[in-house]
């Protein structure tokens, strides 16, 4: 598809960035730029406390549901890639990696993701089944991104960087939505949300999701069948509030499979059939918070998930249950501080996947474990300042212990950041936070089996295993000049110890699989690795009908292979890249009625030349929407994709073909 003239204008423009906090298009115009610029955002999960961006000595970032809206984005996860510093690829249509700062692969343990508050984080998987992160997207109040090691305040796995994907309160949800999406290739969406208030400062508010997508675009049949429901009760008071939140998802999905029987004369066979796979997860969650005679804030969070999964490369069920605390509170004017802990209880049913495998009956790929069950924990403390030394001068230090049961070890991720105010539009923070990463139960108990039809690759797992670190410094610069320019970059340093990975260690024969073309390989922390990069956001409000939105990253990743008695350094190549990350979002309100939005974004990749390189990639993604007045239906043409660039990334590479959708949605 040719751009259209107008379309290749706003394309080639220097646009900025501009960090809005906007709602609709009818409140949009009511705004001043005052209320659209930096200066008055804030966001929680920097501190558990809410401040504004501009105050916060880190790499911060806040997506506000008028983006996320407006960038034409189905998923969570395709809103994400306007984030800085974030990489987002997709394995098929319906299966999505996202990463912070480097080691972008399916198993990305370094990003803690959260809904509000809640982690999504799987101790099993060792990271986030993206598949399973859903929501209404109209009902997404902003998605808040810290970027670096968020270890002191929210824990373990906060290596890389923290998303907290923040839904709107009930009361701001009253009345209906609906919502309904068609498109190519099979893809139907439906959205259904009703709020309503039920006393005096009491509101509630359900929902229910429906989609149906194509695996592939090649493969229209094999269609992901996936159905997400919720329900929200809350009460607030002048000095307390609280609210219940109950919810789950379920998805199916056929996928073809082969088994390989490596014992046959024709060495191997195989058989084939269509494999029906079904995940599934429930949630109830309870947020309490007072204000205390003293001034302080009291917060309490409880909540239990149950989640069960059949896919084949990383099948059981787990149930955890967490508890969390904290306390802000003032010694004076000056001091303000924060103290907290929580513990989360883990308790994994692997009985349905612990077989033993045979050369008889090897799947195309599949996990198994060594153990039927387990139950552990991991308990935390922590303790943080913030000091306003002087006008200008502010410091924040911390410090967190936390106990993880998995290996039985005590971990302390502390933090000191600074930030000078040296002029009313100038300002710069730095700042230097440990965090580390404990192992999965796909690390230490599972082994993990792959059949191409010739060979057999045998994945070993390693019990005893070190939690891995990072220690990362930090320095920013903030530029706003006026209240609706700003330019806000971030360099930084990371050194990383213990990192995962898995090296070839033998071809014999094994006790697990007789045939000596078995490629044995094993899980170590045997590595260390150096990233370092850069990540610019700037923001330009040309008038109230015409914004801009410009990111860029820089990311650059070296490995060192520092021995080891289950490692040969082979994976060293493998954790070697340099990165370029652009995205660009314009949103244009051509009238009151008419909206244009385009979003472009660029990626350029080389890894290790050992690897395949990846050409630069390029995407470009329009929106058109029309509402004839605010009671009116909104009616959205996207099309996504529109120069059909294909990607590959370690996976192999998957083509982002040209995608048109037709979105319409009322609010009564």
């Amino acid at each position: 598809m040719k751009l259209s003239p107008t379309i290749a204008y706003f394309s080639l423009l220097a646009p900025c960035y501009v960090m809005a906090d906007q709602t609709s298009l009818d409140h949009l115009m009511d705004m001043s730029l005052e209320d659209l610029s930096m200066l008055d955002i804030e966001m929680d999960t920097a501190s558990k406390s809410s401040k504004k961006l501009v105050d916060i000595p880190a790499s911060v970032y806040v997506l506000t549901n008028e983006r996320i809206q407006r960038s034409g984005a189905r998923t969570i996860t395709e809103a994400l890639a306007l984030v800085p510093g974030l990489t987002v690829t997709k394995h098929s249509e319906t299966e999505w990696f996202v990463s912070a700062r480097g080691f972008h692969d399916g198993l990305f343990n370094k990003l803690l993701v959260m809904m509000d508050g809640r982690s999504l984080y799987s101790p099993l998987y060792g990271g986030v089944y993206w598949s399973d992160v859903d929501y209404v997207l109209a009902d997404i109040d902003r998605i808040e991104v810290l970027k670096g090691p968020g270890g002191t305040i929210w824990g373990g796995n906060a290596v890389n960087g923290v998303i907290n994907i923040i839904t709107k309160k009930a009361q701001d949800t009253l009345g209906s939505h609906v919502s309904v999406t068609a498109g190519k290739y099979g893809t139907q969406e439906v959205s259904l949300r009703h709020g309503t208030q039920l006393g005096n400062n009491i509101y509630a508010r359900a929902f229910y999701k429906h989609k149906d997508q194509a695996q592939t675009v090649s493969n229209e049949a094999q269609i992901w069948t996936s159905d997400t429901a919720g329900f929200v009760l809350s009460k607030s008071l002048e000095t307390r509030k609280w609210d219940i939140r109950v919810g789950g998802e379920r998805t199916t999905y056929s996928t073809p499979w082969y088994v390989d029987d490596y014992t046959a004369p024709n060495n191997p066979g195989y058989s084939y059939s269509l494999l029906d796979i079904e995940s599934y997860s429930a949630y109830a969650q309870f947020n309490y918070e007072q204000e205390t005679t003293s001034g302080g804030l009291l917060k309490y969070s409880l909540w239990a998930e149950h989640n069960a999964d059949e896919a084949k490369d990383a099948p059981g069920k787990i149930t955890t249950v967490d508890a969390d605390t904290n306390y802000n509170f003032e010694y004076n004017t000056q001091h303000k501080a924060i103290i907290g802990g929580g513990l989360r209880y883990i308790h994994l049913n692997l009985s349905d996947y612990d077989d033993q495998l045979s050369p008889a009956d090897v799947d195309m790929y599949a996990r198994y474990y060594s153990i039927t069950s387990a139950d552990d924990v991991i308990i935390n403390a922590f303790y943080q300042s913030e000091l306003q030394i002087t006008e200008q001068v502010s410091l924040v230090a911390g410090v967190k212990a936390e106990y993880f049961e998995i290996n039985d070890s005590i971990e302390f991720s502390p933090q000191l950041r600074a930030l000078y105010q040296y002029s009313p539009v100038h300002s710069v923070w730095t700042g230097i936070g440990r965090a580390v990463a404990a192992p999965s139960y796909l690390d230490t108990h599972s082994y993990y089996v792959e059949s191409n039809g010739r060979d057999v690759l045998l994945m070993l797992p390693t019990a005893d295993i070190d939690n891995e670190s990072v220690t990362t410094a930090e320095i920013g610069y903030r530029f706003i000049p006026t209240d609706y320019f700003s330019i806000d970059s971030t360099f930084y340093y990371s050194a990383h110890d213990n990192v995962r990975g898995v090296d070839y260690i033998s071809n014999d024969d094994t006790p697990y699989i007789e045939p000596d073309y078995v490629y044995l390989a094993q899980n170590n922390a045997d590595y260390s690795a150096i990233s370092q990069g850069l990540e610019i956001t700037s923001a330009l409000e040309v008038s109230r009908n015409l914004r801009y939105n410009l990111s860029f990253s820089y990311i650059d990743l070296d490995a060192t292979w520092d021995g080891g008695e289950n490692s040969d350094g082979s994976s060293e190549p493998w954790f070697e890249m340099q990165q370029q990350l652009t995205s660009l979002q314009m949103q244009w309100d051509i009238t009151d009625s008419l909206q244009f939005d385009l979003v472009a974004k660029y990626q350029d990749t080389e890894y290790n030349e050992i690897y395949r390189q990846i050409d630069p990639y390029f995407s470009m993604d329009i929106r058109l929407a029309w509402q004839k007045h605010k009671q009116a239906p909104l009616f959205e043409l996207i099309v996504q994709d529109m120069n059909e660039t294909g990607y590959a990334d370690y996976w192999g590479e998957y083509s982002n073909e040209e995608l048109v959708y037709l979105r319409v949605s009322h609010d009564f």
